[in-house]
This record gives C-alpha cells, structure tokens and sequence, in this order.
C-alpha cells in the first residue's frame, strides 16, 4: 500500500475504529535500542558452529539457513527459548547439548560489542541518539503527553534491559519494565499483555503495541491492541528491513513503520487527529 499520507507509515489494514490509545507497550531491542544491533551476527554463527559438531550435521550452508529462519521466527521471545530450539536441532542430528550454556556463552560474546559501544558513549565518540532507533524516543514523548500510560517489555534478560533503558533515557516514561529472568514460565511479552489488559481494563482498540517481532505483534492482535510493526534496518538506519515487514505483516502488524522518524504522523493517526 503506498505510504500513509505521504509519510512512510505503511497501512496494512486499517484497524478498526479509531479510539485514542490509552496504554502502550514496547518491545525493545530492535524497537527502540540499537544497543545490541547485530546480535544476529553474533548467534547465527554460534549456532552454526554449533550444529556443526552434532554426529548427523549437514554442510554450513543448510545449517545457516535452517539457524537463519528459526531465529528470526523466535525474535522477540526470551532469548534462552532460541537456544532451547538449537538444543532441539542438535538432538535431532544425534548429539545434545545444554542450552543455558550456550546461552551464557552467547551473552558474553555479545556483551564484548555492547561494552564497546558502552565506552564509546563514554569517549564522546557515539552519541545516545545514535543508539537509539531514530524517532522512538520522540515518539514516546508524544504518547505520553497525550496521557498515554507506556509499558516495555523485552527477551533480553531483565537487569540488561533495565539499565540498557536507563542509559536511553527512555526509563522515566515507562510504568513499568519486564525483562527475561530465570526459570520464567510463560512468554515475558505475553504476561506484560495480560497484565494492562486486566490492569486497565483495556477494550480492543484502546491500547497499541509496537514491536519488531512477530511475538508482540501476535500477541496485541490476540487481545485488542493495534500492532505496529517496526521493521527496522538496524545497520541502515533508515530504509525498511523486507524480512522484518514480511514476518510483521505475516504475524498481523496493521501498521509498518522502518522506525519513528514520522513520529508526529504516526501519533495523529492513532489518535485520529488527521481526521
């Protein structure tokens, strides 16, 4: 569909009656942080490297495309629930392996590149605004002085997101922040959907969710809320991510954004200020 009134908000289908958002709820790696842009670079190749070394492995291009397409699918969900999956592929090609140590492992490889971009920003040499997805914060300012409650939840394990927030400014306008912890039963996102339903006792159509997986996405379109699929280029910073759109508008987003840069566009649209 071409842009909505000319700005790149791409209409997938409209959602209903328009009702002024009450609540919101945020993904956030990806949605608003670009602190850990290029964690694919960093798990895809390690579960590679991984697949490989099971008895019954088949040769690195296969592995890369079947690792490519289960992590992409699983993005948005508690990280630990991606290597669970590569544990499950493992075990199918004769061999196993513990998920929570590839996880840890993972973790650490990744923290070498955020602690990097941590001491950047302390060199001067990277600004805040450059780890942040261009227009978020923008964004949520708007929602917020309109009176909308906002609320982020994440797959990356709590404590990171927590300070990963902190660090974005984005923490003093969230009511509350869900991250992944330890031994956690249902989905991290599904449970943060549950509970502002219920807390504000939400109708369909009263409340948006804006992510860049299809979890969050699924999720808000099986309880009422108006998903807006962020289909982030993380290394462009700018242009639309295809396989991003493609998995969003597959899970149900009704709106594609490739960030906020028209944030003052998308926020009169949700709350029919355009009419």
């Amino acid at each position: 569909m071409p842009p909505l009134n000319g700005f790149n908000i791409e209409l997938i289908m409209p959602p209903g009656p328009r009702r002024p958002p009450r609540v919101a709820l945020f993904d956030f790696d990806g949605t608003l942080s670009l602190v850990r842009a290029g964690w694919e670079d960093v798990m895809i190749p390690m579960m590679v490297s991984a697949l490989r070394q099971a008895p019954q492995a088949e040769g690195d291009d296969a592995l890369t495309a079947l690792v490519t397409e289960f992590v992409r699918a699983l993005t948005g969900q508690q990280t630990i629930v991606q290597f669970n999956r590569l544990a499950q592929e493992f075990a199918r090609r004769g061999g196993s392996l513990d998920p929570e140590a590839f996880k840890a492992e993972y973790v650490a490889r990744l923290a070498v590149q955020v602690d990097g971009r941590r001491a950047a920003l302390a060199a001067g040499t990277l600004t805040t605004a450059q780890l942040r997805v261009p227009g978020a914060l923008e964004f949520v300012e708007a929602l917020r002085a309109r009176g909308v409650i906002c609320y982020l939840a994440s797959g990356t394990d709590e404590p990171f997101v927590k300070a990963e927030a902190a660090l974005l400014e984005f923490d003093p306008h969230m009511t509350r922040i869900w991250g992944a912890l330890p031994g956690q039963g249902q989905p991290i996102k599904l449970a943060a959907v549950v509970h502002i339903v219920r807390e504000h006792s939400l109708a369909p159509g009263e409340w948006i969710s804006c992510g860049d997986g299809p979890a969050e996405i699924e999720y808000a379109r099986s309880a009422g809320g108006v998903a807006v699929g962020v289909a982030t280029d993380e290394a462009a910073r700018g242009p639309v991510n295809a396989w991003k759109r493609d998995r969003l508008i597959a899970a149900g987003a009704q709106l594609i954004v490739p960030d906020f840069s028209a944030h003052a566009a998308l926020a009169r649209y949700l709350f029919a200020e355009d009419q």
